[in-house]
């Protein structure tokens, strides 16, 4: 199991992620296979890439 953070991020609600990141745990030790979790974006950015959305796992909304 591992996370990967390619870049510097800004994480001001802490317990929230922490919780994300638990979730994401538990899924990919049950399911098996590969969790990604990302955040809406605000405007189209080519340089960052795009991730296809399927059913969420857990909606924190905006």
């Amino acid at each position: 199991m591992m996370t990967v953070l390619p870049a510097d991020h800004f994480i001001p609600d802490n317990d929230t992620f922490i919780q994300c990141l638990k979730q994401c745990e538990e899924t990919a030790t049950h399911e098996g296979g590969f969790v990604m979790i990302g955040i809406k974006p605000t405007s189209p950015e080519t340089g960052y890439g795009y991730i296809h959305v399927g059913d969420a796992l857990m909606d924190r909304g905006p």
